[in-house]
């Protein structure tokens, strides 16, 4: 009888790490979407490519507004909308983050490190910095459902 108890618990037990296991894949592209940045000033399109994750700004509230700050000169006369924003982010399962990215600001011409937390499916916290991560600024974007 203690056998046939062991077994059905190792069973169980090992039922609910696949479990787990499966979520957490699952969770990771919840992140992929459209998001409103906070402000209303711009929507971002977050995609995979491989096992990263980048974003793309789709939208501004001004069309024409060129890439000045950008410390390339030759791409200062490109149109914000179209640029690959957020770069390189790879999914922390541990920490339930996405992480080693860079977030490049446009009004600033600033590439700072970064991170993403999924706080729900509709909430995301950005959170670009200098060095070590008290050193910056968070903000909340808001999916934009389509």
């Amino acid at each position: 009888m203690n056998k046939i108890n062991l077994f059905i618990f190792s069973f169980l037990l090992c039922g609910l790490g696949f479990l787990n296991f499966t979520i957490a894949q699952t969770n990771s592209d919840d992140i992929l979407g459209t998001w409103m940045v906070k402000g209303k000033n711009a929507k971002i399109l977050i995609f995979k490519n491989q096992s990263k994750y980048y974003g793309k700004i789709i939208w501004t509230n001004n069309l024409s507004k060129k890439d000045h700050n950008n410390p390339d000169k030759n791409l200062r006369n490109n149109l914000i909308v179209g640029i690959t924003n957020l770069r390189d982010f790879v999914y922390n399962k541990e920490e339930d983050k996405f992480v080693d990215g860079k977030i490049y600001d446009p009004l600033t011409g600033f590439v700072y490190s970064s991170f993403m937390i999924l706080n729900s499916k509709n909430e995301l916290t950005v959170r670009g910095f200098l060095g070590i991560s008290l050193l910056g600024r968070s903000e909340n974007w808001i999916r934009v459902v389509e």
